[in-house]
């Protein structure tokens, strides 16, 4: 019989739940130095990437943290952005709701919409709905590439490391179709999400295995593996 109403216990470090509670502070001040706001909302979500809970959807999270999918979902989506990528955008605008809806549009069409945003710039509501509109205009491709920030630190990895680690996978036990799977990723052609999570998982469980390394059976230094694992270190 099942217990219906009863909330599920949800396990949050402790380093999570103070972060937390320093963002929503943090949002609330309102005469705060930029630089010293930028400083503070970096490492909040640095301490949010590194504490996230395992294994929680947004919904269960949410309702742990008494706030809305919608507030779990951004501040998820920026606690994984590349610092050198959020900042540029900080520098305009501190609203984490905003920030995530700019971030979302894909790097190349960016710069258009901040500079139509400057003529609505303390609009906030107003700015949303733009960046969400041309979100929502993308194909469901960019849209899955621009919603998963992981796959965009996957995507610019060399190319020719995936042929290096389909060679080696033979030595692996690898099926050959899964192989062919990891060639797909040499060449520029347009991959599907579930492409994506398959390298992401496969990945993780070859460095797990330790056939990604950062030095083979002999010693000798695997640049190329080295890449891998760091990049991995920075999505999962």
């Amino acid at each position: 019989m099942q217990n219906l109403g009863l909330r599920t216990f949800i396990k949050m470090n402790n380093k999570f739940k103070q972060a937390w509670e320093e963002l929503l502070i943090l949002e609330k001040s309102e005469n705060q130095e930029l630089a010293d706001y930028e400083d503070q909302l970096l490492d909040i979500l640095n301490i949010l990437f590194n504490h996230w809970p395992e294994g929680v959807d947004d919904l269960s999270l949410a309702d742990e943290l008494n706030t809305t999918v919608a507030k779990v979902t951004a501040l998820k989506f920026l606690s994984s952005i590349e610092e050198d990528e959020l900042i540029p955008v900080l520098k305009k605008y501190r609203n984490t709701s905003l920030l995530y809806e700019i971030l979302k549009i894909p790097e190349q069409t960016r710069d258009v919409f901040l500079n139509r945003a400057g003529r609505v710039r303390h609009n906030i509501t107003m700015l949303v709905k733009m960046a969400n509109d041309l979100f929502n205009g993308l194909s469901e491709i960019e849209k899955n590439e621009s919603s998963n920030p992981w796959m965009k630190k996957i995507s610019v990895i060399d190319k020719s490391i995936w042929g290096d680690i389909a060679n080696e996978a033979k030595d692996w036990g690898i099926k050959e179709q899964d192989i062919k799977k990891i060639e797909k990723f040499k060449s520029g052609r347009k991959k599907t999400i579930q492409d994506w999570e398959w390298l992401k998982d496969f990945v993780e469980i070859q460095i797990n295995k330790k056939n990604i390394a950062p030095k083979n059976i002999h010693g000798e230094p695997m640049n190329h593996h080295k890449v891998l694992i760091e990049t991995w270190k920075r999505i999962i």
